[in-house]
């Protein structure tokens, strides 16, 4: 009798939990949390923007962009972009290095939410190494520079600097 009991008892919750599933469903759309990877670059893009660094550090030292950062008038933190040195006929292994007493460019670049408005400050992310085949690049160092003369960033094809790289900070 108990085994008759518990198989009907079993039956009846199995059923009843069939019958509330389907119930329990919802029709609720996730929405994205994360904004896209990209920029999504409109009309107040300053586009084609190149900085230009000149490599005075002591010794005899190449360097190599990674990131500029900078800020712009009326506008709250600090924005970057991801940049490289332009490859030229002197840069001898086409890694975008740029030696000692070189200025070089970096290449060109889109920044979102700058046309019209003033840069600043600019902030050059690098590593450096020495020429040697053997020296290793060093741990990514920064330098900063206050920008000076015609500030705006107007249109396309504005260049800033050269600003001349003499120390740096870890």
């Amino acid at each position: 009798m108990k085994r008759i009991m518990f198989a009907v008892t079993t039956a009846l919750i199995l059923g009843a939990l069939t019958l509330a599933l389907p119930k329990l469903r919802s029709n609720v759309q996730a929405e994205p949390v994360a904004s896209p990877a990209a920029p999504q670059l409109g009309d107040n893009a300053c586009k084609d923007v190149k900085f230009a660094f000149k490599n005075s550090l002591n010794g005899d030292l190449l360097i190599q962009a990674k990131k500029v950062e900078f800020t712009l008038s009326g506008r709250n933190g600090s924005f970057g972009e991801d940049v490289a040195f332009d490859i030229d006929k002197t840069d001898k292994n086409g890694k975008g290095e740029c030696p000692k007493g070189k200025t070089c460019y970096t290449k060109g670049d889109n920044l979102n939410q700058a046309d019209g408005r003033d840069l600043l400050n600019v902030t050059l992310y690098f590593w450096y190494k020495g020429t040697k085949g053997s020296d290793n690049w060093s741990d990514l160092v920064h330098s900063t520079f206050p920008v000076t003369g015609n500030k705006q960033c107007s249109g396309k094809g504005k260049t800033y600097g050269p600003f001349e790289i003499t120390k740096y900070q870890k």
